[in-house]
C-alpha cells in the first residue's frame, strides 16, 4: 500500500482496482519541498542539505532510470516549468519508468482559477503572479507553460499509455489534481 496525495491508500475503495502498488516510488522535482520520504528523490538541483534528503541529479526530461523501474511516481508543481512543445514528451517521459500498471500523481497550479482568485479580491497580484510565472528564486524555478482544471484530461489524453482516473481541484481551488496509471 502506498498514501498518495489525497491521503487515501493505493489500491482503496475510492480508487480504481489496478494490483498491488510496492514501495519502488520515485518523486520528481520536489525540490526543498519534497514530500514522499518514502521515495527515491530526483531533482536538477541537489536540496540534500536543507532538506536531509539523497536526491539523484539531472533533467526530468531524460530520467537516468531503465524502463518500468517505478511502481509509484509523484510530481507536484514541475510540468509547468517546461514549455507547451514539451509537455507531452516530458509525460511520456515520467510514464516510461512505471511499470505497466503503475500510478503517476500530478500536480500544477491552475491558472484561470488563481486569475480569479486575484479579480475576485481574494489574493493579491504579487502572490498570483509568482504563482503564475514561479518565483524566480532558484536557476530553473520559472513557469513556462500554464493548466486549467477544465483542459488538463486531454493534455494526458496525448500521452500514449498513461490512462487518467481522477482530475480535479486541489489547494483551494487553484491547483489541479490528476491521478493515472500506466496502461
Amino acid at each position: 500500500m502506498i498514501e498518495l496525495y489525497w491521503g487515501i491508500d493505493w489500491p482503496s475503495p475510492e480508487a480504481p482496482s489496478i494490483g498491488p502498488i510496492g514501495v519502488r516510488g520515485l518523486e520528481i522535482g520536489g525540490g526543498p519541498y519534497a514530500r514522499r520520504l518514502n521515495c527515491r528523490q530526483f531533482d536538477a538541483i541537489d536540496w540534500s542539505k536543507e532538506t536531509g534528503l539523497s536526491y539523484d541529479i539531472g533533467d526530468a526530461r531524460e530520467l537516468p532510470y531503465e524502463d518500468e523501474s517505478f511502481e509509484y511516481v509523484f510530481v507536484s508543481n514541475l510540468l509547468e516549468h517546461f514549455s507547451q512543445d514539451e509537455t507531452i514528451l516530458v509525460l511520456a517521459e515520467w510514464t516510461r519508468v512505471l511499470v505497466h500498471g503503475g500510478v503517476l500523481e500530478l500536480v500544477v497550479p491552475d491558472a484561470l482559477e488563481i486569475l480569479r482568485t486575484h479579480f475576485r479580491g481574494v489574493d493579491s497580484w504579487p502572490h498570483c503572479e509568482e504563482r503564475l510565472r514561479g518565483t524566480r528564486d532558484y536557476p530553473g524555478n520559472e513557469h513556462h507553460n500554464a493548466f486549467t482544471l477544465a483542459e488538463f484530461p486531454a493534455v494526458v489524453a496525448s500521452v500514449p499509455d498513461l490512462l487518467l482516473h481522477r482530475c480535479e481541484s486541489c489547494h483551494a481551488g487553484c491547483g489541479v489534481y490528476a491521478l493515472l496509471e500506466r496502461r
